[in-house]
């Protein structure tokens, strides 16, 4: 049975369609993130209203989520591998504790409290961890995908930007994690949250990348066709038909297959 058919790569392609939006809203959140802390400073109705801005933003991206998970629900119908299947388990669970994770940072901005920063933390981390399994699971489906439909610039597209964001994936779990042990040490807390920014920006390139190439991969929804050789009739044969039927120069009867004398009246056969 073949491992991809129309309807699988069609879910596919817009699942990393959902996916490039969703990466793009959240570089604009991160901005305004970053502008918001200021904008108080300036007037507070002004911070305010970036927050709202900010909600919508969340809420648009966890809505692209969901969109995600509900194609790749579909792909893994139309397509019952495995890995395919682990991968929208992991997805799926790690969108529900991303979606926690957005709540509390935006009830964060309200009231600053020690306990809940550490339980998004945790839950931050158990979100990464099941996306990290999840995109493992992914490439190893992409990768078996390649091997039956063939080469495609949009396949090394996929594993560098998938191999990236999973070695950027486990530092980004070790410091998120020392942020835990850190909380009484402000210098590191900075120097943490400084590192935690960079590798989130080599995170967002890496996943633009993956996007980028299941775009190329899936071509608008269809599978890449295997092209065969154009079958050329054979010419028609000149030689002369074994089976062409002779009849005596002298009596006119028709001669046996191979035959050197006519059996009714004796003559040779030239």
């Amino acid at each position: 049975m073949s491992l991809m058919n129309e309807n699988t790569a069609k879910n596919l392609y817009e699942y990393a369609d959902y996916f490039k939006k969703s990466l793009q809203l959240t570089v604009v959140s991160i901005l305004l993130a970053f502008v918001t802390g200021f904008a108080f400073l300036a007037s507070y109705i002004f911070g305010i209203i970036l927050i709202i801005v900010l909600v919508g933003i969340s809420i648009a991206i966890i809505v692209l989520g969901i969109l995600m998970i509900l194609r790749l629900a579909n792909a893994k119908n139309s397509s019952p591998h495995p890995e395919l299947i682990k991968a929208f388990t992991f997805f799926l669970i790690s969108l529900i504790l991303s979606a926690i994770v957005s709540i509390i940072d935006i009830s964060l901005n309200f009231y600053v409290s020690l306990g809940l920063s550490v339980f998004n933390s945790i839950v931050g981390i158990s979100a990464l961890v099941c996306d990290l399994l999840g995109w493992i699971a992914f490439d190893k489906y992409i990768k078996v995908y390649a091997s039956e439909v063939g080469g495609s610039p949009g396949f090394q597209m996929v594993a560098d930007g998938i191999r990236t964001y999973l070695i950027t994936n486990y530092i980004m779990l070790g410091t998120t994690a020392l942020t835990l042990i850190a909380f009484m040490a402000p210098t590191l807390l900075l120097v943490l949250a400084l590192a935690i920014l960079i590798v989130s920006i080599i995170m967002l390139v890496a996943q633009f990348k993956i996007a980028n190439g299941l775009l190329i991969v899936f071509g608008g929804g269809t599978i890449p066709k295997h092209t065969t050789e154009p079958i050329v009739p054979l010419a028609p044969s000149t030689s002369p038909s074994t089976t062409e039927v002779r009849f005596c120069s002298n009596c006119g009867t028709k001669l046996m297959l191979g035959a050197k004398f006519c059996t009714s009246c004796g003559s040779t056969v030239e």
